[in-house]
């Protein structure tokens, strides 16, 4: 480097490149939206809606009527301010915000930590990995979407920092303890890392902190499934049930269930990256030298990585639309460079190890960059110009219960009572979904709670409507692209009796759609 060259630190070159991409989607999106805020997912709002009910003394999306249609234990309890307002649905926003900004700072931090800044001067791979890495793992587009996720990689990543400090200085540092509680608060599947380190801790020597750790990182867990079967619930969230039940058969043995998950995942390119990330770890971990200073510490912390990824592959998400594996990946990647750094062993391994890093992490890159591009422009236009004109239509121009299978813009915000077709806020639709006893189900549900009437993907629910249901027309958006289940919404008024009322409120609220989405009237050519 120049003499006179001012270098930035790795935390700020971190933050600000980092917050750079995140900037570019939100500036890319309202280009896209003519200027209207809004995220890329329905689920967004899902929080939301919990969050006005919690505020309300309830938990669910409905008043009077308890469910778990949310898979984070605390993030819908961070949403609760301003509920039932507008400032309410811009806490995604500054919540994911303020966990970009901190994940791209433990990020650096770690980087430094680990030998990648010396004498107070980065060295050129530390640059690249505090500049790039959190980009090519998706970070920005993970906080774009507005969801838990980016707490969730800011106190995983906590959790590595601690790690590395527990490592190197021998001491348990605010950012383990933290990381360890707040990570499967955030999502349950931070347990496995969570754990892991708490493992670390116990091998290392601190057998009674290794422990106390431990029971820390399964209190969210146990407190969130006790509080669900209080109010009546399963245990395991509705929302976890719901989707894992769509990929696999629910009923088969759980070795055939992980092999099926596992399958699942790999298909991704993402999974793929996830497991050569923790092979990796796994072949990093005995190239650290046994008579090293942190030789033990850092085996364990490779250890601990790898396994935490082949976790995420056997019993977490990976794929659409990519936001559930970010975490770990940013996990393992950090956590390999860290290693790397800290490691003195012989610079020929390291130098291949560092070297299969950076491919993986320009495979990462390439795949996300190409996903950010795609949905940063469309994603939030495909939620206004189909999720948020179902939810006028609902609230301003009928009024009155309603079925949907997406509920998220439709309930948040709706004083009137929304049933869950897809199960994630009705426990009903979810087994009778799945059981396939009623083959009307779905208005078997509607006509029990006085649904006048319904917008359904017909591809989803099209078969087990109620035979009295009369189609009115279909919701069309012209550019098929997006995050969306299906490109079209039908509208259904549950009663032919109705079907008079809603085609009036259909003709007033039509002339009102902005550009991009049609309505169909039944019958039209």
């Amino acid at each position: 480097m120049r003499a006179g060259v001012r270098i930035p630190s790795l935390p700020a070159l971190s933050i600000l490149a980092t917050l750079a991409g995140f900037l570019l989607l939100q500036i890319v999106s309202l280009i896209s939206t003519r200027g209207v805020f809004e995220y890329p997912l329905d689920d967004v709002y899902i929080h939301l809606s919990m969050a006005e009910q919690i505020a309300k003394g309830g938990y669910g999306i409905n008043t009077g009527e308890y469910a778990s249609a949310a898979s984070s234990p605390l993030y819908p309890y961070l949403l609760t301010p301003f509920a039932g307002t507008e400032a309410q649905r811009f806490l995604p926003l500054l919540w994911n915000t303020f966990a970009l900004i901190l994940a791209a700072w433990i990020w650096g931090r770690t980087l430094e930590l680990s030998g990648h800044a010396l004498d107070d001067r980065p060295s050129w791979p530390g640059l690249v990995l505090a500049a790039l890495g959190l980009l090519a793992v998706n970070a920005p587009s993970l906080a774009f979407m507005g969801m838990e996720h980016t707490l969730h990689l800011a106190a995983s990543l906590a959790i590595l920092m601690g790690l590395v400090r527990f490592v190197t200085e021998g001491q348990i540092g605010p950012a383990l303890v933290v990381g360890v509680f707040l990570s499967p608060a955030l999502r349950l599947e931070g347990l496995a890392f969570a754990l892991s380190a708490a493992g670390v801790v116990f091998f290392l020597g601190h057998r009674r902190a290794g422990i106390l750790l431990g029971f820390l990182a399964l209190i969210p867990a146990v407190v969130f499934s006790a509080y669900l079967v209080s109010i009546g619930l399963s245990p395991v969230s509705n929302s976890i049930e719901a989707k894992l039940g769509l990929q696999i058969q629910t009923d088969a043995d759980a070795v055939t269930r992980v092999l099926a998950w596992i399958r699942i995942n790999l298909a991704e390119v993402p999974g793929q990256i996830l497991l050569a990330l923790s092979v990796l770890a796994f072949i990093v971990a005995p190239l650290v030298g046994r008579g090293e200073r942190y030789g033990a510490g850092l085996r364990l912390i490779a250890y601990a990585l790898a396994l935490s990824g082949l976790a995420q592959l056997a019993g977490g998400r990976v794929g659409w639309p990519f936001r559930y594996e970010v975490y770990i990946l940013a996990t393992l990647a950090l956590g390999i460079a860290a290693i790397i750094g800290l490691s003195e062993t012989r610079a020929f391994p390291r130098i291949l190890a560092g070297a299969a890093l950076a491919l993986l992490l320009v495979a990462s890159g390439g795949f996300y960059g190409d996903q950010a591009a795609r949905n940063g422009r469309w994603a939030p236009l495909a939620i206004h110009l189909q999720q948020a004109q179902m939810a006028r239509f609902a609230q301003d121009y009928v009024g009155g219960p309603v079925a949907v299978n997406d509920i998220g813009r439709v309930s948040w915000g709706n004083p009137d009572y929304v049933l869950d077709l897809f199960g994630l806020a009705s426990d009903e639709a979810l087994e009778m979904g799945f059981s396939g006893t009623d083959p009307r189900w779905a208005g078997t549900l509607a006509s029990g709670a006085g649904v006048r009437f319904a917008m359904i993907y017909d591809k989803w629910f099209g078969d087990v409507v109620g035979e009295d249901w009369v189609r009115l027309g279909k919701l069309e958006l012209m550019n098929r692209r997006g995050i969306l289940g299906d490109w079209e919404v039908s509208f259904y008024a549950t009663e032919p009796v109705l079907v008079p009322e809603l085609t009036a409120a259909l003709h007033a609220f039509v002339p009102t759609l902005p550009d991009g989405v049609v309505f169909h009237f039944e019958g039209e050519a």
